[in-house]
């Protein structure tokens, strides 16, 4: 189990998604919130258009 956790490849939309978990603050809810739909667009441009 440690193993799996230590080989598993962290992404930026990975510690957004932490982040937006713990924030307390609504402003940074919102702009996390925000930033993780750029990440994903941007995520999905690349894998279609990569190929």
């Amino acid at each position: 189990m440690k193993k799996e956790l230590m080989n598993k490849e962290i992404t930026n939309l990975d510690i957004l998604e932490k982040l937006y978990k713990h924030s307390k603050s609504t402003e940074n809810r919102d702009k996390l919130a925000e930033m993780k739909d750029e990440l994903t667009m941007l995520d999905d441009y690349f894998l279609r258009y990569a190929k």
